[in-house]
């Protein structure tokens, strides 16, 4: 699978030539993001607390999955859809942080990015290669937990190029 910037603030995903889902996101450094699947279904992205430490993902005004950083940066991905329970951690792995994974609570990889993902400063995130477990793509949502898969990786990144342009050149 890979995710592919599209414009100036989307990215698409596709397995081979099939398109998967959308995100597309309003403002550069935003985290409010808009997901949009294939069948036409819809999510909204958005912040749920003032310090931006908590993330809903809404379907309708309903929120289905709650995303959770904690204090040393991974986030905590908690799928609350009726019938469907699910909890997963994504995080940073390797000596660079080039690497990012989605794991259960037991830390069994689930999703994994090829190692080409590098935090060079001021570097755009052009695409993005990842692969899933069969058990995680054969959960109903796995096409929404690749999109906020995607959604993630692109929030480390933006955050880590905000402080540190921060503190290359404080105005």
């Amino acid at each position: 699978m890979k995710a592919k910037i599209s414009g100036t603030r989307s990215y698409t995903i596709r397995d081979g030539d099939k398109l998967l889902a959308m995100i597309s996101y309003p403002k550069r450094f935003s985290r409010q993001a808009i997901v949009s699947l294939e069948d036409g279904r819809q999510y909204e992205i958005k912040s749920s607390n003032f310090w931006g430490t908590k993330l809903e993902v809404r379907e309708s005004g309903k929120t289905i999955i709650s995303l959770k950083e904690q204090i040393y940066g991974d986030f905590l991905i908690n799928v609350v859809r009726q019938g469907h329970r699910l909890s997963l951690v994504c995080r940073q792995k390797g000596f660079l942080k080039d690497r990012y994974v989605l794991t259960d609570r037991n830390r069994r990889e689930l999703a994994s990015t090829s190692k080409n993902v590098k935090n060079y400063i001021f570097r755009k995130l052009q695409e993005i290669e990842f692969s899933f477990s069969d058990s995680l793509m054969r959960h109903p949502d796995w096409i929404l937990i690749s999109a906020l898969f995607v959604y993630l990786i692109r929030y480390y990144k933006t955050e880590s190029e905000v402080i540190l342009s921060t503190v290359i050149s404080p105005s």
